[in-house]
């Protein structure tokens, strides 16, 4: 399933979207510097207050169409920071009124592609607006980047399930859904490999008669002759029904 950002719910409002920028980063690279170039995003002084809702690792709720009303009245920010180096983030100096988490989802940026929760600056912003309805703004500063629609596709599944929702509670249940999902077929996945390695293996004891004692051997033309197993096998004896995938 794809995202279907064709189903928007509402206008755009001129809401400000604003990041705090911690210094951690390389400004030639830091996608929200890149944005604040193009005149999308408002870089704010660290001591300046936001009143609006901030995607914060220190966030108790997760992100959901409860703030709307919120993200339409003061918008909504971002903190540039690394990864590596959240602990020297000075959070107690930043002035955060509404903290909120995004749900789990995966990166599409180059640095961190594949993996999960390390989204770049405006991947945690494209998410939030486009888990609360504000599709075309998303739309907009991810246009900014050649990977940008990959974020959409590869986390297909997962906007479908947190846009339905309409409250952080059902957000919550979406996201542990997913990953139960997620994990169910991670565990089937190693379950179908144990079952080829186990064929594979069964299959070589057949070819070659081994029994269960370690100094098993294969008598060849003369029964006083006796050579190690390996001798006789190569791997391309099996059909390649027994590889790896």
């Amino acid at each position: 399933m794809k995202y279907k950002n064709n189903n928007r719910v509402r206008e755009d409002g001129q809401f400000p979207l604003c990041m705090w920028d911690i210094g951690q980063c390389d400004t030639n690279k830091c996608t929200g510097q890149k944005l604040s170039r193009e005149g999308k995003i408002t870089i704010l002084p660290i001591k300046r207050k936001f009143n609006g809702i901030v995607l914060s690792p220190h966030g108790k709720k997760l992100i959901s169409k409860e703030d709307i009303p919120l993200i339409l009245k003061h918008g909504l920010c971002v903190v540039d920071c690394s990864w590596n180096k959240l602990d020297e983030v000075p959070w107690k100096t930043l002035r955060i009124d509404h903290p909120r988490l995004l749900p789990h989802l995966v990166a599409a940026n180059s640095t961190h592609f594949g993996q999960p929760l390390h989204l770049s600056c405006v991947e945690a912003l494209a998410a939030a607006l486009a888990i609360t309805g504000f599709f075309d703004r998303a739309n907009h500063i991810l246009e900014s980047f050649n990977w940008g629609t990959t974020f959409f596709t590869v986390n297909g599944d997962a906007f479908d399930a947190y846009f339905a929702c309409d409250s952080e509670k059902g957000v919550y249940q979406a996201q542990q859904s997913l990953l139960m999902e997620a994990i169910e077929l991670d565990n089937e996945s190693k379950k179908q490999k144990e079952d080829r390695i186990s064929a594979a293996t069964e299959k070589l004891r057949t070819k070659l008669c081994i029994s269960d004692e370690p100094t098993a051997f294969i008598a060849e033309n003369n029964a006083k002759e006796k050579k190690p197993i390996g001798t006789y096998f190569s791997f391309s004896d099996l059909d390649s029904s027994t590889d790896e995938e």
